[in-house]
């Protein structure tokens, strides 16, 4: 058989298992409609059995079932959705489909989408939309008040200084992500964020400080950048007036440069910097290369510490990294306090403002000010004042009848974390008591008492407890991974987020994570989107690959990513498609061996079937392994 006859082989294979997705997309959409139909009636029945109290719950039970099951279908349909997406993917080209692709674009209210992909995707938040009012009305028992904050809200209002949708959080080194070890994912604000991103449909980053790592009784603590060079910039720490998030580096000297490096996460970022009467001129470098020149004086009494660059475009350096040199070249003191990591700027994002060692005392009015005017704040401070005495807790207070004063004239939406563990210390006793009475003076604000939340009960407890009893804590101030886990499920409950556990929000998150590209192996791209990366899709992973073959022909191993535990069953399996080399018009068979082993690693490993020319680019992308 010629290359051409197994071409047009495959080619109406494809048709044929296309055809038999449309068919079953088409089943799981009318069992999906159909369900929505049955909450509804559901609904109504749970509605008239309100008035009579002795089949008020069995009806609301059942139309919560309903409301899940339809859920799952619905997402069993966007499964189907993607998965077909990647068939017609693979099948660009082919003029007898064409038609039936330009038809799958249309819905039913006659609005065509860009792709078949895109309109099911609609069609299935439409639906999804009217099942989550559903199981809202019968899920309340699982939720705190949902009065006090309703996740859709506009979270973008006039006089919000960072003209952007954002949460901000205020905390210290438990908020900062103290004893998760990886910052990024494993701390409560890291957990946060992806559940915030799947409520607001998004996959942006947000705010990381200049601060790339900080040391704790659990050890280092590694943020989502690492400082690789830094000459002539000084660290400023969490007592600094001047930076919203209690960190920042300054540099006087003209040349002084600091360079961060961090995964190739998303497509843009930008700077943090203050502006001020007589401030300095940084540069911005991308992998070496010069992206952008920031001049830091206002030229008059103006001196504000939250404005933001341009945005600049991340571009990956081929090995799934990123690179970023700020270089400070003329004028005064040039002062950066952190940098916003985001894919769409005016999409939502989560702006974790705290540093280890911050303490309400050592807030400003300025920044009270500027966390007050957006929609959202998250006020995690406390736990460093509970011994201040004199001047300093006189601060406190003082800083507190602010919070209260701002966060009513603006109408924030004010979270309250108490992270006093140690009930019955007369210090920690004070703060808890302060905290409530922000809680009571601010109308609809939440208050969530954490060591009361974890023993549920009123009892006097201590640090030991939390410790020993309960793996809540690490140490006497900062939380297990068990406690970050649980802190984030708990707020998440409180604010009534769709993801409410940090499983699901593992399994929702949007954002690639790109691969260490090692062993000859170099991404084909240096734009965000097209680079060698993984996520996790529901009970799937999801896996793209676009890199340059190594220079031989010879088997190399790609690390991928871990996974859970499969019983330390070894497996592997062989997955072929065609590979265009480059300069040629003909089509190379080609073959990736993907080989599970006990240790959790999944690789992927090069094996050519014909000779193709080294060098070639390599573009698949598929959903293959269930976790």
């Amino acid at each position: 058989m010629t290359i051409k006859d197994l071409g047009t082989n495959m080619d109406r294979q494809w048709r044929n298992d296309l055809n038999d997705n449309f068919r079953e997309l088409s089943r799981y959409t009318d069992t999906a409609t159909s369900a929505l139909n049955k909450a509804n009636t559901a609904d109504q029945k749970a509605n008239s059995a309100l008035q009579q109290s002795t089949s008020a719950e069995q009806n609301a039970n059942s139309a919560k079932l309903l409301s899940q099951n339809a859920k799952q279908q619905s997402q069993a349909a966007e499964t189907k959705a993607d998965f077909t997406q990647s068939q017609l993917d693979k099948v660009t080209g082919a003029s007898t489909i064409d038609p039936a692709v330009s038809q799958m674009k249309i819905d039913t209210a006659g609005v065509t989408h860009n792709s078949p992909d895109a309109r099911l995707r609609s069609d299935y938040n439409k639906l999804n939309t009217g099942l989550h009012e559903k199981t809202e009305l019968n899920d309340f028992t699982n939720r705190a008040p949902r009065q006090f904050f309703t996740p859709k809200i506009s979270i973008e209002k006039i006089g919000n200084p960072f003209g952007l949708k954002t949460q901000i959080i205020l905390g210290d080194s438990i908020s900062h992500g103290a004893n998760a070890v990886d910052i990024t994912n494993a701390s409560y604000v890291g957990i946060l964020r992806k559940m915030l991103n799947y409520e607001y449909d998004t996959d942006n980053f947000g705010f990381v400080s200049c601060v790339d790592k900080f040391t704790t009784p659990g050890g280092d603590q590694f943020n989502t950048h690492a400082i690789i060079s830094n000459t002539g910039w000084t660290y400023n720490g969490a007592s600094t007036s001047i930076a919203i998030n209690g960190a920042d580096y300054r540099a006087i000297t003209d040349g002084s440069e600091i360079v961060y490096e961090l995964p190739t996460l998303t497509s843009n970022f930008a700077i943090n910097y203050r502006r001020y009467n007589g401030g300095g001129v940084f540069e911005v470098y991308m992998n070496d290369v010069l992206v952008h020149t920031q001049d830091t004086n206002s030229g008059s009494t103006s001196d504000t510490f939250y404005n933001i660059t341009n945005t600049l475009t991340m571009q990956d350096n081929g090995f799934g990294k990123t690179r970023i040199k700020i270089k400070k070249i003329s004028g005064g003191e040039v002062s950066i306090s952190g940098v916003y990591y985001f894919n769409n700027r005016s999409d939502f994002q989560l702006f974790n403002f705290s540093q280890s060692g911050r303490a309400i005392h050592h807030l400003t009015q300025g920044i009270i000010d500027v966390a007050c005017r957006c929609n959202s704040l998250i006020f995690a401070l406390g736990h460093n004042d509970m011994h201040l005495t004199g001047a300093d807790k006189q601060k406190t207070i003082d800083n507190l009848n602010y919070l209260i004063q701002q966060a009513n004239l603006r109408k924030t939406k004010l979270i309250i974390l108490d992270f006093a563990w140690n009930r019955g210390n007369a210090g920690y006793e004070y703060v808890t008591q302060e905290l409530q009475r922000v809680h009571k003076e601010v109308p609809n604000s939440i208050y969530i008492n954490f060591a009361q939340n974890v023993l549920m009960t009123e009892e006097t407890t201590t640090a030991t407890s939390l410790i020993d009893d309960y793996a809540f804590l690490n140490d006497g101030s900062h939380p297990a991974p068990k406690g970050h886990k649980i802190i984030a499920e708990t707020i998440a409950k409180a604010l009534g987020l769709s993801a409410s556990s940090k499983n699901m929000a593992e399994r929702t998150d949007k954002i690639w994570k790109p691969f260490a590209l090692l062993n000859g192996w170099e991404n084909g791209s240096k734009n965000k989107q097209y680079i060698s990366a993984w996520r996790e899709n529901g009970n799937e992973i999801q896996i793209r690959l676009y890199v340059k073959k190594p220079t031989d022909d010879a088997q190399y191993a790609l690390p991928i990513c871990k996974l859970p535990q499969k019983a330390n069953i070894s497996y592997s399996e062989r997955i072929g498609f065609w590979e265009l080399p480059t300069g040629s018009s003909v089509p190379k068979p080609f073959w990736l061996l993907l080989v599970y082993g006990t240790n959790t690693d999944l690789k992927l490993i090069k094996n050519t079937i014909d000779n193709v020319p080294s060098q070639s680019i390599i573009a698949i992308q598929f959903s293959y392994i269930p976790i």
